[in-house]
């Protein structure tokens, strides 16, 4: 990401110290005749140790607000999501969230995501949908329709602990 010239995120001037973010979320699901609704609500906190030069954020959609933490020091996020079986193998989910920075440049984020889903096998799925973005940012309010294209992040090293019950 520290790059000189074209392609780089992070301008080379900046010293990065190491970051953490906790994130802690409570999630509810039911099903309602087919269609699975889930609500979520969460916490994110952001530990730096170190220096972090303010001027240092990445000014992006679906970036600025989840790095935010790091900052501002912490930050919320809610959200709901729709999913549905539409015929045979296809799926639909809709998906829509906002972060929140309290107190900090670009307080808030909101996102949806509609994902059509084709499952050959439990294998083989193929998914096509897009991701919407609107949000202020330092610079101002933006928006931005981005395709969804699957991606597996195996460069980002993220350590995820879940634990789950059923309440009847």
């Amino acid at each position: 990401f520290l790059k000189e010239g074209i392609g780089g995120i992070i301008a080379p001037q900046h010293k990065m110290p190491s970051m953490f973010i906790f994130s802690g979320t409570l999630i509810g699901s039911r099903d309602f005749g087919g269609v699975e609704i889930s609500l979520n609500a969460g916490l994110d906190l952001g530990l730096v140790f170190g220096e972090l030069n303010p001027t240092s954020t990445i000014d992006l959609p679906l970036v600025y607000h989840r790095l935010g933490v790091l900052y501002n020091g912490w930050g919320i996020h809610s959200g709901v999501d729709i999913e549905k079986k539409i015929k045979g193998n296809f799926d639909i989910f809709i998906d829509f969230d906002i972060l929140a920075l309290p107190g900090y440049e670009g307080v808030f984020s909101f996102e949806n995501k509609i994902l059509i889903s084709w499952y050959k096998s439990e294998e083989l799925k193929l998914m096509t949908g897009y991701k919407f973005v609107a949000g202020e940012y330092p610079y101002g309010s933006d928006t931005r329709i981005l395709p969804y294209i699957p991606v597996l992040e195996t460069w980002v090293p993220i350590i995820e602990l879940q634990w789950a019950r059923n309440i009847k």
